[in-house]
């Protein structure tokens, strides 16, 4: 009969964690329908009279993207502009945002909490990134 309980509590277990690890895949793969197709656009004033940054990334569904943003330096009035553009990659995991560029961050992988934050800024929605290492915090907006 213990036996018998054993195997039942077992299996019990063994189907709860099998529910939770579907309820994390389904989480999961809504996350990445977030992203796929879209256009995620940041601008970053830290010091609008010595630089300003604008971000433009795009998502696709192969989990490829790509980045161009825009460095503003000098005042507002006489800035002098610096494009760069970088390719990466891109991938969802336990409820989370992983990015790696080639070249942004060193080509470290950093993995982000993604919130909706209800604003309509730029664009249809507005969104916060928790940078699961640090902590930081910043905003961007999705649009096709």
């Amino acid at each position: 009969m213990r036996s018998l309980i054993r195997i039942c509590s077992t299996l019990a277990l063994c189907a709860a964690a099998g529910i939770g690890a579907a309820q994390e895949r389904a989480a999961d793969d809504a996350l990445a329908r977030l992203f796929v197709g879209m256009t995620l656009y940041t601008s970053e004033l830290p010091d609008r009279d010595r630089y300003s940054r604008d971000d433009l990334w795009r998502f696709t569904a192969d989990g490829r993207m790509t980045a161009s943003y825009t460095l503003m330096i000098g005042s507002p009035d006489g800035a002098s502009p610096m494009n760069f553009s970088d390719e990466g990659d891109w991938r969802v995991a336990g409820g989370t945002l992983c990015l790696r560029w080639q070249e942004l961050w060193a080509g470290k992988e950093r993995c982000f909490q993604i919130a909706p934050t209800g604003g309509r800024k730029y664009g249809p929605n507005m969104y916060q990134a928790t940078d699961t290492a640090s902590g930081q915090v910043w905003k961007f907006a999705l649009a096709r």
